[in-house]
């Protein structure tokens, strides 16, 4: 749900950092080195069902699969594993330099909670078990913090259009341009500051599948207690700065003109949680407001 730029490395230099390693295998560099277009041709492919929100559609390798066979050119799903494993990660091989890169171009944001994890790993967006061809691919390296990629993710891969998560690097862009995470601001009777509800409402003209993937979403990565936390935090000290306003006799317009919509307008993102945050905020401190003694 936030959005990443395209991958710092292109898929070629994946590949080849992966080759470049291959030191003691072999039959895995010939099979590699014969079979890297068969295995660039994947790109067009996943790129093309995940600007359309399509990417369950990609047929996964059945687990039950014959593990001798041929995936792409002549690479096997172990192979296509091992790629991965033993030369784009470990320390020490010309592959991990890729792998660095693509994790060290989120800058700690983790795109799958709005930015409120710091990335520690590369998650496969499509898992490399049932979609091995992309084991690789950049655009399928998502950096992810702990959480993400431990949690309700895990390694199951959607089956069905509405359980497709976002994808950061290639998803239709009314995910990351339209705002559909707000907040609501409830008010503590005592004067203490309240509490922040986070839920989605997507725009009326979306289609029931974007609208159930938004859902699903949010659900997955828990983000309306993630979402809640930390604006919770940061309320306390917004609804002081609020009172001490109030206190020197400003209005409610002042506090919304002064620190409100400010907080609004620079948010990173249109889905950030500073922006829902203080757009309830802004709500409640309304027209219709009414002083609290408690303060």
């Amino acid at each position: 749900m936030m959005r990443l730029e395209n991958p710092v490395r292109t898929f070629v230099e994946s590949i080849d950092a992966c080759l470049a390693g291959i030191t003691g295998n072999v039959e895995l560099r010939k099979a590699l080195i014969k079979s890297k277009g068969d295995l660039l041709t994947v790109e067009p492919t996943y790129l093309q069902a995940a600007l359309r929100g399509e990417l369950s559609t990609i047929t996964a390798v059945d687990d039950d699969a014959d593990e001798e066979a041929a995936i792409v050119g002549d690479l096997r799903r172990s192979d296509l594993i091992k790629l991965y494993e033993q030369y784009l990660v470990p320390k020490g091989k010309p592959g991990r330099r890729v792998y660095s890169d693509l994790l060290n171009a989120a800058r700690e944001q983790c795109p799958f909670c709005g930015g409120i994890g710091t990335p520690k790993t590369l998650d496969h967006f499509l898992t490399k078990g049932k979609h091995p061809s992309f084991s690789v691919l950049p655009f399928n390296l998502v950096p992810s913090c702990r959480d993400c990629n431990m949690g309700e993710k895990g390694q199951v891969g959607a089956s069905v259009a509405e359980e497709v998560l976002l994808q950061p690097y290639a998803d239709k862009d009314l995910f990351f341009n339209e705002q559909w995470i707000f907040s609501s601001y409830e008010a503590d009777p005592s004067g203490e500051p309240g509490l922040l509800a986070y839920f989605v409402r997507t725009p009326e003209w979306w289609s029931a599948v974007d609208v159930a993937r938004a859902e699903h979403h949010f659900k997955a990565f828990d983000l309306a207690h993630k979402y809640g936390l930390k604006a919770g935090r940061s309320a306390v000290t917004v609804m002081a700065q609020a009172r001490a306003m109030i206190r020197k006799g400003l209005s409610h317009a002042d506090i919304r003109e002064v620190i409100l919509q400010p907080g609004i307008d620079s948010a990173p993102f249109s889905n950030h949680w500073q922006r829902g945050m203080y757009q309830s905020l802004c709500e409640y401190f309304s027209d219709g407001w009414v002083w609290n003694p408690g303060w």
